[in-house]
């Protein structure tokens, strides 16, 4: 007869433990699914464990929710058993019923991938990642405020609640929420459009990212905007200048200033990679990325606006 949970040694109690701590971390981490299961399989080697094993002890633990979530995630990813959606869903939909915030979260995108079920259903998936979400738990807080600005259904759509629930997200520094509430901004989702905040949410994100990936994305994302300065309404006319609110409380400036603050805060973006970069070749390539940056970013200006020798310098 196979042990419970309860008589495990406490060197078997410490390795599950050390488990769920791997698997909560990676989760949060970006990569594909073959990189996660490949760090966990590396792990396993590390402890002189198998998978197999560890499925095994996890099946019997599953009364503990975060083990129930565990053995829930091996199903998904046939580590140490075959894939069986079903099998994820129920021991997903058992820890988020045992109170489990990441379990709920899980469950959510079994319903929302159609894992376990037949097809998507979108009220149970937002059901889930909305109890997620109330428990505290960021990528619940996310993927709640993901979906909804996704699906756009307007019983579930409150632009003011996705920007709160990617806020919420922030504070446990979930990574993907700063660039989403930056979005929120640069879209004028749940709030006004104001350019000055945007990059100061994509500066956080970029901090959460590596340099190398930051900086490309941070470049992108600057050259959108500037060339963005004077699209074109539907209707083939110029929009007329927007007087958004800027940095300081109480006061309104203008879109060109919007821009001003835009190119020093990338500029001041630059700089910091710069002084953090450890190679000389980085360095290198950061201050060419930031001349491109300058001169492509005034061309663009110059080129979509009447105002000739206003472009903000650094």
């Amino acid at each position: 007869m196979e042990k419970t949970y309860d008589h495990y040694s406490d060197t078997t109690k410490s390795l599950l433990a050390e488990l769920a701590d791997l698997v909560h971390a990676l989760t949060f981490q970006d990569g594909s699914d073959d990189e996660l299961v490949g760090r966990i399989q590396q792990w396993t080697i590390t402890k002189n464990t198998t998978s197999k094993h560890l499925f095994k002890l996890l099946r019997n633990s599953i009364h503990i929710p975060q083990y129930a979530c565990l053995l829930a995630f091996f199903y998904n990813y046939s580590i140490g058993t075959k894939y069986n959606p079903r099998k994820t869903l129920k021991y997903y939909q058992l820890a988020a019923d045992m109170g489990d915030g990441f379990g709920a979260n899980q469950t959510g995108m079994c319903y929302g991938w159609a894992i376990g079920v037949k097809q998507c259903d979108l009220r149970m998936e937002i059901r889930y990642y909305r109890i997620s979400a109330e428990l505290g738990h960021p990528q619940g807080q996310s993927n709640l405020a993901h979906v909804i600005k996704r699906r756009d259904v307007p019983e579930f759509c409150d632009k003011r609640e996705v920007l709160f629930w990617y806020l919420k997200a922030t504070e446990t520094g979930y990574p993907a929420a700063f660039s989403y509430v930056a979005d929120c901004y640069k879209n004028g989702y749940g709030t006004m459009v104001d350019y000055h905040m945007m990059l100061r949410w994509y500066t956080k994100y970029l901090k959460k990212k590596s340099v190398v990936t930051g900086l490309d994305f941070l470049y992108t994302k600057l050259l959108e905007i500037i060339t963005s300065k004077n699209k074109a309404t539907p209707n083939g006319q110029k929009r007329k200048p927007k007087r958004l609110k800027g940095t300081l409380r109480n006061t309104r400036c203008s879109r060109e200033q919007q821009f001003a603050l835009a190119k020093n805060i990338v500029t001041s973006t630059f700089q910091y990679l710069l002084k953090d970069s450890d190679t000389q070749d980085r360095r290198i390539r950061y201050r060419e990325k930031l001349r491109n940056f300058t001169t492509g970013a005034q061309n663009s200006w110059r080129s979509n606006s009447k105002v000739e020798d206003n472009f903000p310098t650094s």
